[in-house]
């Protein structure tokens, strides 16, 4: 990381003089930073200012063309990816699922050995915007940034406490639906 001395022999270190200077109000040539997105997001609402922009130093953006192939079902996953701009589509087994701005998908292969990838994702709009976190970026973080990899960490864990009550309860609809055909077909 680039420092810089002053006077008084201190350093200072060049991604944090840069975060105060594009989040100074007065400037205004990046409106649309990736840490003022960030912050629009409800996983990230516990993260301060400055724990959203070392965050956003791991990010990835990748740009995507209309049916360009994100990743396919059965490959090895590797990355948690947010929708910054633009549309995804999932496509599992029985349903397509459709991700816009400020959605997320990905989580379970940051923190899940040898995680293989349950659905096909495609770009759906002609410039789709893509935030990616690859597990050596999330491994790099811990070791450097403990407190922002731990929030992260916490993020994680609350989208997959979700998911899974979601299944859940899609799991008792099915149950309930199951018994019901049952004593149907008997009488």
């Amino acid at each position: 990381m680039e420092t810089f001395n002053d006077k008084n022999n201190q350093k200072l270190q060049y991604s944090i003089l840069k975060y105060f200077w594009e989040a100074n109000p007065i400037i205004q040539r990046k409106k649309d930073t990736i840490p003022k997105f960030l912050r629009k997001l409800e996983i990230f609402s516990d993260f301060s200012e400055i724990e959203l922009f070392i965050f956003s130093q791991y990010l990835h953006r990748r740009n995507y063309i209309e049916k360009e192939n994100i990743f396919k079902k059965g490959s090895l996953g590797i990355g948690f990816y947010l929708v910054q701009s633009g549309i995804v589509e999932v496509e599992l087994d029985t349903e397509n699922i459709v991700l816009e701005n400020g959605d997320y998908f990905g989580e379970r292969a940051l923190l899940q050995d040898d995680n293989v990838r349950g659905a096909s994702t495609y770009s759906c709009s002609p410039r789709t915007i893509l935030l990616a976190l690859f597990r050596p970026d999330l491994e790099e973080m811990i070791e450097k940034h403990p407190l922002v990899a731990a929030k992260l960490l916490q993020s994680l864990s609350k989208i997959i406490i979700v998911r899974l009550g979601v299944i859940t309860e899609e799991v008792e609809k099915l149950k309930i639906q199951l018994q019901k055909g049952i004593h149907e077909s008997r009488d």
